[in-house]
């Protein structure tokens, strides 16, 4: 083959490619300011020709107009890239699932509808998730994100919303009209690798799914999941900027630097690995689940509870003494790399034979109540480590209650050692083998003490 003719198929394969991938462009003289234009409607578009598939898509008509579009249109339509510089509303009239990817942002998105998946957005733009009429809330209105670097987040309304693989510089979350608490508990799931700035979520349940990374590197993550009664005032106003105008942006994340979280509502963290933080604090309404996760930050608990199960590693101060801790296995071990203290309550359910429950690096202060729970009577001898402190031990608990499967169980025979930075329960009943050599014993000696005055 001489290079002319390999010249030749070059060009040819480039006009191919050129013709299956062409720009299409929404035609910015008509107006769709007043009256949202559709998509749907050919002339809307230079040339009058609707996108398809491997097309390059531009919609630059200016930021106060607004394009609508139904999923069931472009769900089909895998796009070379879809550039939005303007305002996209996205409805679902025949409920429909469909997935939008390949989206360049700098304007706002907004899906009003069910169940839409967004992939690979970048931008410095804002998508909005809208949903304003649940008839039957049971059945998960949803969103997901996947694999995107975008600038903002609005969940607005009973929307469950997960995100994976994702970098978000903002989440917001609020109520329609500007409510402060949903019929139901809408919930923000996470899964894969995602790094989030500052997040404001309302009355929401926030799970982490297995495998889960989250770093949070945000100017303020305060907010994450408060309440917007309970936030400041520039928070509240933003929520409710944000519940008029779907798809607007807010700055509620540019005052604090602190790098905290509030939880006040139900959170679960399940096998994730939870990066830059500088501490977690458990508020009045608070309910932690922690599993099998990694937390490299401070947990601070002024209310609330938190459950451990599985194992932890708490890469800093776990000071929980206003939360009252759950210690839910026996096949756990949480490590805390720094210090520890807590109460007014410990509950530890269904103590067992393993490790400590709970090793800290540092010192250890005890405060509160301590709870029992044994679903099996233990045997004599046993011994229960509740905690293992290579820093020391300080304080004690002020009562203690016990919950025996074995009703006959006499737990008075309990006793408690704190001897080497371990606080340890052991269960004991005099043994009656022993008590017999015992009593042998003093007779034998009495009966030689006895034979010389018999014999004189």
């Amino acid at each position: 083959m001489n290079i002319k003719l390999l010249l030749n198929l070059c060009i040819i394969i480039s006009i191919i490619k050129l013709i299956n991938t062409s720009q299409v462009i929404f035609n910015d003289q008509i107006g769709c300011i007043k009256t949202p234009c559709q998509w749907g409607t050919a002339s809307n578009w230079i040339g009058g020709v609707l996108p398809k598939s491997g097309d390059n898509v531009i919609i630059d008509i200016g930021s106060k107009s607004v394009v609508v579009v139904d999923l069931n249109t472009i769900k089909d339509i895998t796009f070379g890239s879809l550039e939005i510089s303007s305002n996209i509303n996205v409805i679902n009239q025949n409920s429909v699932t469909g997935t939008i990817s390949n989206v360049i942002l700098n304007g706002n998105l907004n899906i009003n509808c069910q169940f839409v998946g967004l992939s690979n957005v970048t931008g410095s733009g804002v998508i909005g998730f809208t949903y304003e009429n649940v008839s039957n809330p049971s059945s998960s209105p949803y969103g997901t994100i996947s694999s995107s670097n975008f600038k903002t987040l609005n969940i607005i309304g009973l929307v469950n919303v997960e995100i994976s693989n994702s970098k978000i510089i903002e989440i917001i979350q609020s109520n329609l009209d500007g409510e402060t608490q949903f019929a139901q508990q809408p919930t923000v799931s996470f899964f894969g690798e995602n790094t989030i700035g500052s997040i404001q979520l309302v009355e929401t349940g926030i799970y982490f799914k297995s495998g889960s990374i989250l770093t949070l590197n945000g100017p303020d993550i305060s907010n994450f999941g408060k309440k917007v009664n309970e936030s400041n005032s520039s928070s509240s106003s933003s929520s409710s900027s944000s519940s008029s105008t779907p798809a607007s942006s807010s700055s509620s994340s540019s005052n604090n630097n602190n790098n905290n979280i509030n939880l006040d509502n139900q959170i679960s963290i399940i096998n994730t690995k939870i990066n830059s933080v500088s501490s977690l604090s458990l508020l009045s309404t608070s309910k932690l689940l922690l599993k099998s996760s990694i937390i490299n930050s401070n947990i601070n608990g002024v209310g609330g509870s938190i459950a451990l199960s599985g194992l932890n590693t708490i890469d800093g101060n776990l000071d929980i003494s206003g939360t009252s801790l759950l210690i839910q296995s026996d096949h756990i071990q949480t490590n805390i790399e720094e210090s520890l203290s807590i109460g007014p309550q410990t509950t530890l359910n269904t103590v067992g034979n393993g490790s400590p429950l709970i090793t800290v690096s540092d010192n250890t202060i005890l405060n509160g109540g301590l709870s029992i729970i044994l679903n099996s009577e233990p045997t004599n001898n046993k011994k229960y480590t509740i905690i293992k402190s290579i820093g020391g031990l300080s304080g004690n608990f002020s009562s203690f209650s016990f919950q025996i499967k074995n009703e006959d169980v006499d737990t008075s025979l309990f006793s408690i050692s704190t001897e080497n930075g371990a606080y340890t329960l052991t269960y004991g009943v005099p043994d009656d083998s022993s008590t017999s050599t015992i009593i042998l014993n003093y007779l034998l000696l009495l009966s030689l003490l006895l034979i010389p005055m018999f014999l004189i």
